[in-house]
């Protein structure tokens, strides 16, 4: 994501082999729409964009280009309450490979180091701050 809302689509269109099924927004405090947009056009027709971060600017969808491609925007506020749970059964089932997520764990006294860890997270990364 470059921050150019066309090409964003067509490198996101390539990455997923002429367009997704979905696309899944978590950006916190965005200040700028154009990753949205860019995820949102770079979905197949009939694709669905699910928003669960924030943004500071308003959302520019083009109503025609929306009901054209049949898509579907959903809007969620953090998790509902079934979310925990059903992602602590996926985990027990072995469905979900925990592997993949980088956990460093600080403890309570090292606070700022962790808050500047976790300031610089990527991907999968996770800070944990114990309390003994």
């Amino acid at each position: 994501m470059r921050g150019e809302v066309e090409s964003d689509v067509r490198a996101l269109r390539d990455a997923c082999g002429g367009g997704a099924d979905v696309a899944f927004d978590i950006v916190g405090r965005a200040a700028s729409a154009n990753g949205t947009l860019a995820s949102l056009k770079s979905l197949r027709r009939g694709g669905r964009l699910v928003v669960m971060g924030s943004l500071l600017p308003p959302l520019p969808v083009d109503y025609n280009e929306l009901m054209l491609n049949d898509w579907t925007i959903v809007g969620q506020f953090m998790y509902d309450r079934d979310a925990y749970p059903n992602l602590l059964n996926l985990v027990r089932a072995k469905l979900l490979d925990l592997e993949a997520v980088s956990v460093t764990e600080y403890a309570l006294d090292d606070l700022p180091r962790a808050m500047d860890a976790a300031a610089d997270m990527a991907g999968l990364d996770c800070t944990v701050v114990t309390i003994p």
